[in-house]
């Protein structure tokens, strides 16, 4: 089970390290929401495997960062232009 969390852990590391990157080289605001939004689900995915690691429950954390991460990115998408979409 060890290794099955560290790989997880890693895959996780790659894909936030990849997204930051992502977020500092996008040249629209629609790039850098999709990689926000990206990271977003990377942190909920993180927090969901820590607490796998530690044996407990589903967090209340995890709901609440996930809210705010389809939030963040519906309110975001309303603001776009049309023409920009």
């Amino acid at each position: 089970m060890t290794v099955v969390l560290l790989l997880c852990a890693s895959m996780l590391v790659v894909s936030a390290a990849l997204c930051l990157v992502r977020l500092v080289r996008a040249r629209h605001h629609v790039e850098r929401l999709t990689a926000f939004d990206v990271l977003t689900a990377v942190l909920v995915m993180g927090l969901a495997l820590l607490a796998v690691s530690r044996d407990e429950g589903p967090s209340i954390v995890l709901v609440v960062v996930a809210l705010v991460g389809f939030l963040t990115g519906a309110a975001v998408v309303r603001l776009v232009p049309r023409s920009r979409r």
